[in-house]
Formats: structure tokens, C-alpha cells, sequence
């Protein structure tokens, strides 16, 4: 039996491992378009021998003893990190950088009471008609119309009315903060809506069990090269810079290596973005039915200092056009001499970061303090991701439906990631839980 996956993301390789699971002896081949695997999580290497990833990529177990098998044995034992108690989020809000919460400390006490008030009565049956009417039904409106509306509205740059009711999930602002534990218990029968107000302080039985973990060498590329190699050396094949001409029922032909080639199959998956996977079938996407990504710049940075600030990263609910998210090695990886930064920025347009707008971003983090006045740059470059950054809008969730329909019946028989679900997994946890759950069953 010979199986062709197509794309050698984590999903790609995950799906190869599964295969090799399943059956042992099987013919595996994994095609992949760019010159490495990994996708997203191959990160950004420099001459200089910097290493940096694009952008904020921790690893969490999910409590699939497959999945967390899988990812935890595949980087060396000696550089697998898990992170304890010290990697904290936190946020921008109200001009200050706050550092118990990631979700934003409301001052108003008006808006707090009416809050806590509506969440102790709230239904579960949410609206989920838009991202305003979700916030309403879930929050209450004097937070909506506060505090996350305002906010939602700000980094996506769209209505509220126009984003998608999970709009928040994908920014980590789907809580709300108590003030303090007091409040917080007022709320308790809310709690998977409500925020334990300082997580410094979070009791042990109330912290997600599922460890949080991370690779001291070179982070997310440590673990899809190891997963690669390990795949390399149980007999998968993995063919990259490989450009796929033609698909037939059980044949598929490539260029690779200078020649073209014809790969035959008893089955074909596809470890490709919805996107992607269209085009291989030649299924006319109709790209004006979906509203563009945001543009999503990444500037990595190596300071004279580590910052002095204790969070791992931290959001910009303040000004998330400005930048939007500051990731911190330094705490991640609990290494005093790592200076390592990543500032993301997200935009609507194709204006370029330049080097003015990065020195504005560095007076920012100090006066904001999160790194000391006397910090300088030692190295720095921007990179501009090709996928940009979700456009969480209505129209693009109902075109992305569509089109997985369409897909589903041109594939036939083929495996696609999405099939079997009502909607597409998004995030990388519910992508190998439904690799899991729907490709094993497949294959």
C-alpha cells in the first residue's frame, strides 16, 4: 500500500506518522513545495547564527497520549524545555504594561459591576451571529460595547458586525479579568468566562494541567526536523522542492531534482491550507468573495540586555496597529543571557517597516518598561510572512465553508484536513486532534 501526502507541515508529518502507525510496512512519501519541511514552525535562521520563530509558537499537550507522544520524544530529551510557572502573558492597557493577566484589568468599576452581574445570570445559549451579538450575549454589553468590541474592531480593523464570533479566541481575549478574588468568586459559576485576577498568585488546582513546552536549541525548528529525521529513518520520503503538475485518480506527477517524475498511490492526502488545496484541484477559489489577511510583519531583534520585564510575551490591546504582540526568549526559555525579541506588527496595508518605525517600537517597550533605558540593538531584521494574519470576518468563514464543500466533492476519496468536521480546525491542538481522530480512521 503506498500512501502520497502532500504538504510537509507539522500536519504533513503528523499524518506520515500516523500512516507509519497504522502500518509499519507502508510506502510513504511526503511532497513539499519549499526547500524545508515544518511550515510555519521552520522559523528564521541568520548567518550571524541567530535563530528566532515566526512569531509566538509554544507548544501545549492537548491530552491525546498519541499527540503528546509524538511531539514531546522527538527533539533530543536534553533540549526539551517545559515551561514552569514563570512564563507569563500579559498586556498593554490603559498605557501601562500589565503583568498578572494577558486579558485587560477594567478600572471602571460601573462596567466591572454591570459584568459580573450579567455573568452571574447569564445563559449558554449564545448568539453567534457576529462577533458584536457573541460579545453581547457571552459578556454582557457594557463589556462588549467597552472593552472587547472597541478591541476586536482595532486589530482586525473591521466592524464588529462584519468579524466572526470566534474573532476573540485567535487574539486570547475570550475572558474576562476579575478585579480581585472576591469578585472573581462572585462569578463562579462563570469560571470558564472569568479570569483568576493575578496569575502570580493562581492556586495549583486551578492551573492547566497540561504542560506548556518548548526546545532550547532551536525551537520550533528543533521539533520538525526531528520529526523529519526520525520519519527519514522508519523509511518516509520526503521530496522537497517539489512542484506537483497533474493529479489523477492514482497517479501524481512532479518535478523534482530537475526531472519529472510520476508517483502512483493507493491514497492521497492533502496537509495543505484550504487554499492550497483548491489550486491542486483546479477549484476556482473566487478570491473576491473573501475580505485579504492582515499583513503580518515579525521584526526579530537581539538586545544588549535581556528585558527586565518577567512576562514571556504580551499583547498591544492598546494600539494594536502599532505593533501587536512582543514575544520574550528570555523568559520563555528562563535564560538570563538570551536577549532575544520578536515584535510583531500588524497592518491592513503593504507599507514596509522601516527602520524608524523599529526604533519607535524600542522607546516604546521602555517606556513601557519592559526592557532598561540603556538597552540598544545588536542585531535586528523584519520579515514579512507570506500568509498573513487571519481575517477573522463572517465572509471569509462562510467562503471557507463553501469551498471546503467544494473541495469534499472533487476529492473523492482523497483526505483533506477539515473533512469530517462542520468547520475547519484552525489551531494547531484541534489540527492534530482531527488528524488524529478523522485520518486514522481514513487510513
Amino acid at each position: 500500500m503506498s500512501l502520497v501526502i502532500i504538504g510537509g507541515g507539522i500536519s504533513g508529518l503528523f499524518m506520515a506518522h500516523m500512516a507509519l502507525k497504522a502500518d509499519p510496512e507502508r510506502d510513504i512519501t511526503v511532497i513539499e513545495k519549499a526547500d524545508h519541511v515544518g511550515g510555519l514552525l521552520y522559523g528564521h535562521h541568520y548567518p550571524e547564527d541567530y535563530y528566532f520563530d515566526k512569531g509566538t509558537h509554544l507548544f501545549r499537550e492537548c491530552g491525546i497520549a498519541d499527540i503528546d507522544s509524538f511531539m514531546t520524544h522527538v527533539p533530543p530529551e536534553s533540549a526539551l524545555y517545559y515551561l514552569p510557572d514563570h512564563g507569563y502573558s500579559g498586556c498593554v492597557f490603559n498605557g501601562k504594561l500589565q503583568e498578572n493577566s494577558h486579558y485587560p484589568l477594567v478600572q471602571n468599576a460601573q462596567v466591572r459591576q454591570e459584568t459580573v452581574q450579567y455573568l452571574k445570570n447569564a445563559s449558554s445559549d449564545h448568539d453567534m451571529s457576529n462577533l458584536s451579538t457573541y460579545c453581547r450575549s457571552v459578556f454582557g454589553p457594557s463589556y462588549s460595547d467597552h472593552i472587547s468590541i472597541p478591541m476586536a474592531e482595532a486589530i482586525f480593523q473591521k466592524k464588529a458586525c462584519e468579524l466572526s464570533f470566534n474573532a476573540l479566541s485567535i487574539i486570547g481575549q475570550d475572558r474576562v479579568l476579575s478585579f480581585d478574588q472576591k469578585e472573581w468568586r462572585q462569578a463562579s459559576n462563570a469560571t470558564s468566562l472569568v479570569a483568576f485576577p493575578d496569575q502570580r498568585k493562581m492556586p495549583d488546582t486551578l492551573k492547566n494541567p497540561r504542560r506548556r513546552f518548548y526546545s532550547k536549541e532551536k525551537g520550533t525548528f528543533s521539533v520538525v526536523d526531528g520529526i523529519a529525521r526520525r520519519l527519514q529513518e522508519r523509511g518516509v520520503k520526503i521530496w522537497m522542492n517539489t512542484n506537483i503538475m497533474t493529479i489523477n485518480d492514482h497517479r501524481i506527477d512532479v518535478r523534482h531534482g530537475g526531472n519529472n517524475h510520476t508517483l502512483e498511490f493507493d491514497t492521497l492526502a492533502f496537509a495543505t491550507s484550504t487554499f492550497a488545496t483548491a489550486n491542486l484541484l483546479n477549484i476556482d477559489i473566487q478570491t473576491s468573495r473573501f475580505d485579504r489577511p492582515l499583513e503580518h510583519h515579525v521584526i526579530h531583534m537581539v538586545l544588549s540586555h535581556a528585558p527586565i520585564s518577567e512576562l514571556a510575551f504580551f499583547y498591544n490591546l492598546d494600539r494594536p496597529d502599532h505593533f501587536f504582540r512582543v514575544t520574550n526568549y528570555s523568559r520563555i526559555l528562563n535564560a538570563a543571557d538570551d536577549t532575544r525579541i520578536s515584535i510583531e506588527v500588524l497592518r491592513n496595508d503593504q507599507t514596509p517597516i522601516d527602520d524608524k518605525d523599529v526604533r519607535t517600537y524600542l522607546a516604546d517597550l521602555c517606556t513601557l518598561g519592559f526592557i532598561h533605558p540603556s538597552t540598544s540593538i545588536v542585531f535586528h531584521r523584519t520579515e514579512r510572512l507570506a500568509s498573513g494574519f487571519p481575517m477573522m470576518t463572517n465572509k471569509n468563514r462562510q467562503a471557507l465553508s463553501s469551498l471546503a464543500i467544494s473541495i469534499e466533492k472533487v476529492a473523492g476519496d482523497h483526505y483533506f484536513l477539515g473533512r469530517g468536521e462542520k468547520t475547519a480546525p484552525f489551531l494547531q491542538s484541534e489540527v492534530l486532534a482531527s488528524i488524529h481522530k478523522h485520518f486514522t480512521h481514513y487510513i
